[in-house]
């Protein structure tokens, strides 16, 4: 393994601690609310029942429940280079399945994989799409958002992110597009931290305002003959 790497079969058992540890000036005590938000997001931008869910990176399962809760008919499988992570996840979710790579998967969710990558690793990533997903397939990308102050400070302390290498909305979109990807959503999240959320409208409004803590991105296959997904 390269030593600057993450060892992700290290911080298992500690995951959710080491995060909180590098964000608690933000949110202590609000940990879940991120991952529900997110899924919350999805779903709203999702308008097609995905029989099959891929989480890839799916880490320890933190979105997982949220998965389960607003996609309950769908079968929801997890992807993950840590070992140990990953049987954690499945002991905490006993119906999460294991990563399959002879399934087709209508909606492949990415939620902070790909700072963790290399350019040679993120190519390994676009390979197993062309195996998993066809011209039907959703994919929706979570990532950090370097223009923001508060996320460069998060990921500064976080020893989970000490090999991440931030990416701009429009970078990752050329990344996408460069293999044939067509982003159809680009929206900017966490404007405002946990204590807030009575002011969560404010998110919708500020969702182009390319400075929120993160950001997703929506893409389909260029030639996919299906616009409504």
């Amino acid at each position: 393994m390269d030593r600057n790497k993450v060892d992700f079969d290290y911080f298992a058992d500690n995951y959710n601690n080491t995060i909180i540890k590098a964000s608690e000036f933000i949110s202590k005590s609000n940990f879940d609310y991120f991952a529900k938000y997110k899924i919350k997001r999805l779903k709203s931008k999702i308008k097609f029942s995905p029989k099959k869910i891929l989480d890839y990176g799916c880490g320890i399962g933190n979105l997982i429940p949220e998965i389960k809760k607003n996609f309950p008919k769908s079968d929801i499988y997890g992807y993950e280079v840590s070992e140990k992570s990953l049987n954690v996840a499945l002991s905490r979710y006993p119906y999460l399945k294991k990563f399959d790579a002879s399934n087709q998967y209508d909606l492949i969710i990415f939620c902070g994989v790909f700072h963790h990558c290399s350019e040679d690793e993120q190519i390994e990533i676009f390979n197993t799409l062309n195996i998993v997903a066809d011209n039907s397939t959703t994919i929706v990308v979570f990532e950090h958002n370097p223009k923001n102050f508060i996320t460069r400070r998060i990921v500064k302390n976080c020893e989970l992110d000490k090999d991440a290498v931030l990416i701009e909305s429009k970078a990752l979109i050329n990344k996408f597009e460069k293999q044939s990807y067509k982003c159809k959503k680009c929206e900017f999240i966490f404007f405002l931290p946990p204590a807030l959320r009575i002011f969560n409208f404010i998110e919708y409004l500020f969702k182009k305002i390319p400075f929120g803590c993160q950001y997703f991105t929506i893409y389909n296959k260029k030639d996919s003959i299906n616009d409504n997904k």
